[in-house]
């Protein structure tokens, strides 16, 4: 018999031995991995086969470690060698035993798009159903509610497909998607629950589950009455000191409504009950526990034990942090993204809570925790991502870069489908839900990988403190104040949502001492202020002073106290106050904030940490005066219009910093893509952001150019540029609405394809991805609206700048609404000028402000620009 029939022989045997708990099962599959190992890539399928089997036997016969290396290695083989569904849900149910949730969700998603097993049958759909709804209740968890309703959906097309429908599982989908979201009759629930009590399948734990989650529903939409009724007939006959727990999820049902009604005494006794459970327990779960302890710490703030509630609150946001560091090592962006969402909300409900309990004046200890956790929550996916691309750009082992590949390739398909002539809203293509599925599943996949690397690769974590990896101390306020120069404050603006209704407050900190807390009013207040103070800025309204002095007064003034002795501002804005001009703020003696500050931007205080990793910078790269009908024929102009003014700027600036130059047709996107890592990157030429991405024969005009118009006159009004608040649809990547044009933009948007060596005309924010800046100290976009893009709570602002501080850039210099021609030139040689003579980035800044306001006093001409990241001088 060939090496390799025996092989699959021995295999198949030693599974029947390893199902029958026989111990020959080791020996026997150990043969068949040898032989199959032998037989070459023609036997690759089985082997893999043969090397779950095994590692399933270690599995069930009290050896994890055995299995979990076994596991590991099969699913990061090459494609031949990959493991079947089967393998990756068996190592998904070890990774449940070890408590490593994320891990689990991980592998349940690559089951997905994983083959059957090699001859073996279809998977059973009583499994594949199970898989599902356990899926779906994990992204649930994990905030991810989207993709649990999604998920249950396909749970209940599975349990209608089967010949002979199940009470059970009709029910257990029905009630899933109520829960995640769909609208479902309550008769139509009862039914359901009813017909399940009948189903001899079901057990007492299974009803349980079901009132509990229907429960949990009724809670969310307010409706505690009938909450609490399925909450009690849901924890008959348990009590929480001998709860599972699964179980323990139904009392903290209980406790929640009891709180709700004000009832806390009954409240607070099952939240202490189920917190000592879980204190018992081997291997609690932690989302819970964090819940539990949240919940806790509020009552005991609304009842005004403050010091009780501290130290609740503490050991709350010490597991989250934790776990923080554990889900993003094994999760998608968006998954990442609706993770920190769920963080936020808490956070939310925090503030909401120990403003109203404390008067709007909180203690030190239960300030400095509210501190620290603003710090360690705002903008935590981008750090999370930049940390990862970081670690791809210093030669990670061949099976990261293998995953890193495949993923470039899948974006670079979905920018391709999204930028065709067809648009995207959302694109009928299942193959797009596919890719998009496929996208998530290998940015998990290199999320794991990462956070296991092999020797040398990425940053150094001693230096590096983001929450996406394993960092060697989690960033405090102490560590902020201490990171500030001396004349510094930070001012750190939280946008708090309060239910239907949304606050802004701050938190400045200055060198050696403690927080301070301050609000600014209701956000949506200060959104209407900020947009219409913008308008009017921009068309040199009457009405700007006015405005600006009551903005002035509610974002400056009331931080007064804290500013004794600072002469620079770093600013961390939330919500619209990512577009809003600080520097123009009149005060009241006629100045502007520019003339008493310097002033810069903050994604996070946690920038101030950020350590210096990457390779020794190359000389600085410019590209100005760009052809955007290169490689066209026949072109009757086109959307974005010749720029000859950037040419004398750039050269300017090239021969001031000795940068390399490229113009004209030589100013392309595939000869950005060959940049690696410029001391600085200046790119003069047109921006754009929209609600939508910007496509080949599009007749919208996204930048008319600015106009060499009488000093300080207007811009032209952007009606393509979305409202600051504007966010796509989901079917709509943010990042590809924004942009730059380089050579060849109007030949891509006549639909003719660019010339050799050209590429695509268009630089969207998500190519910006591709782009080698790891050790760039400053990227300078002379463009209009490179500010704006959509905004996400927490993260900030989706657009250009967002993507080029991952691509490594230290700092970006960014504009808010479209910039006047004369003026930004001189402000760009003025700013660069500075910055040789040793000024601060800051500095810089100000400087050329102050000399393009001598010229073109309005703020129109000047304050456009605002300057993100690293404040200090460069380092030439």
């Amino acid at each position: 018999m060939p090496d390799i029939d025996l092989g699959i022989t021995l295999a198949n045997l030693g599974k029947l031995l390893a199902l029958d708990g026989d111990p020959r099962a080791e020996a026997v599959l150990t043969e068949a991995v040898e032989l199959l190992t032998a037989a070459g890539p023609e036997a690759a399928a089985h082997l893999a086969e043969a090397r779950g089997n095994l590692a399933a036997y270690h599995q069930l016969h009290g050896d994890p470690a055995v299995a979990r290396s076994i596991y590991r290695e099969l699913r990061d083989a090459a494609a031949g060698m990959a493991p079947s569904a089967a393998v990756l849900r068996n190592f998904a149910a070890l990774e449940q035993e070890e408590g490593r949730s994320p891990s689990r969700r991980m592998l349940l998603e690559l089951a997905h798009d994983a083959r059957p097993q090699a001859g073996g049958e279809p998977d059973d759909p009583d499994v594949t159903f199970r898989t599902l709804i356990e899926q779906a209740s994990e992204e649930d968890r994990l905030g991810n509610l989207a993709r649990a309703l999604e998920l249950a959906l396909r749970a209940a097309d599975v349990a209608r497909a089967r010949p002979r429908r199940s009470p059970l599982r009709t029910t257990v989908a029905l009630v899933a998607t109520a829960r995640y979201g769909l609208d479902v009759p309550d008769e139509h629930l009862d039914a359901a629950l009813t017909a399940a009590a009948d189903d001899p399948e079901t057990t007492p734990e299974l009803l349980r589950s079901l009132r509990t989650s229907i429960g949990q529903r009724c809670r969310h939409q307010g409706r505690l009455t009938r909450a609490l009724a399925y909450a009690r007939a849901a924890a008959a006959h348990l009590a929480p000191a001998t709860a599972t727990e699964e179980q323990l999820n139904t009392f903290d049902l209980l406790a929640l409504v009891h709180h709700a009604l004000d009832e806390r005494d009954q409240a607070e006794q099952l939240y202490r009950a189920v917190i000592t459970r879980r204190r018992e327990l081997a291997d609690p779960n932690r989302v819970a526990m964090t819940d539990s302890l949240f919940s806790l710490g509020m009552l005991c703030l609304e009842t005004g034990r403050l010091g009780e509630a501290a130290a609740l609150v503490r050991e709350q946001l010490d597991i989250e942090d934790a776990h923080l560091v554990e889900v993003f090592a094994a999760s998608s962006e968006v998954q990442r993204l609706a993770y920190a969402r769920t963080l936020l909300g808490r956070l939310d409900a925090f503030v909401v809570v120990l403003l109203a309990a404390t008067g709007f004046e909180p203690g030190a200890e239960l300030l400095e925790l509210l501190a620290n956790a603003v710090l360690r929550r705002k903008a935590v996916v981008a750090e999370a991502v930049a940390r990862d691309r970081a670690m791809l750009s210093n030669g990670p082992e061949p099976g990261i870069a293998a995953v890193a590949t495949e993923l470039r390739t899948v974006r670079h398909e979905l920018r391709r489908l999204a930028l065709d002539d067809e648009p995207l809203r959302p694109h009928p293509d299942r193959h797009v839900h596919d890719l998009r599925a496929r996208q998530g599943r290998l940015e998990m996949l290199l999320a794991d990988r990462l956070s296991h690397p092999g020797p040398g690769t990425g940053p150094n974590p001693d230096t590096d403190t983001d929450l996406g990896g394993t960092p060697a101390a989690l960033p405090t306020w102490q560590a902020v104040t201490a990171a500030l120069p001396p004349g510094t404050a930070l001012v750190e603006y939280y946008r708090a949502e309060l239910g239907d209704e949304a606050a802004v407050l701050s938190l400045v900190f200055t060198p050696g001492s403690p927080p301070q807390l301050f609000t600014h009013g209701t956000a949506d207040t200060l959104d209407q202020g900020v947009r219409q103070w913008r308008e009017f800025l921009r068309h040199q309204d009457t009405g700007e002073r006015a405005l600006g002095l009551e903005l002035h007064r509610v974002l400056i003034r009331r931080i007064d106290a804290a500013l004794t002795g600072v002469d620079r501002l770093l600013i961390s804005p939330d919500g619209s106050l990512n577009l809003l001009p600080f520097a123009a703020l009149p005060s009241p003696d006629g100045s502007r904030l520019l003339d008493t500050f310097e002033i810069g931007f903050l994604t996070t205080g946690r920038d101030l940490l950020r350590g210096r990793y990457g390779p020794r910078p190359a000389p600085p790269v410019v590209f100005a005066d760009i052809d955007y009908e290169a490689g066209g024929t026949a072109l009757d102009g086109g959307p974005f219009a010749p720029l000859p003014e950037t040419g004398a700027e750039g050269r300017w600036i090239a021969d001031h910093i000795s940068a390399e130059l490229y113009t004209g047709p030589d100013a392309s996107t595939s000869r950005l893509r060959t940049a690696r890592s410029p001391l600085v990157l200046h790119l003069a030429t047109h921006g754009y952001a929209l609600a939508e991405p910007l496509r080949p024969t599009d007749a919208r005009r996204p930048d008319p150019g600015p106009a060499p118009s009488p000093p300080g006159a207007p811009p032209p009004d952007p009606a393509r540029t979305p409202d600051p608040a504007h966010t796509p649809g989901p079917a709509v990547d943010p990042l590809l609405c924004t942009g730059l044009a380089l050579a060849g933009a109007n030949t891509f948007l006549a639909g003719q394809e660019p010339a050799d060596g050209l590429g695509p005309g268009v630089l969207t924010a998500s190519d910006v991805y591709d782009l080698d800046l790891l050790g760039t100290e400053l990227v300078v976009l002379s463009a209009c609206v490179t500010g704006l893009g959509s905004y996400h709570p927490g993260e900030g602002v989706f657009g250009l700048r967002r993507t080029f501080e991952i691509a490594g850039a230290r700092s970006v210099l960014v504009s808010v609404w479209d910039v006047p021609s004369e003026p930004t030139v001189q402000l760009m040689c003025e700013f660069y000028r500075a910055l040789r003579r040793g000024a601060s980035r800051t500095a810089a800044l100000r400087r050329a402000q102050q000399a393009v306001r001598r010229r073109f006093p309005e703020p129109v001409a000047w304050a456009p620009f605002a300057l993100f990241g690293d404040p200090g001088p460069l380092p030439w």
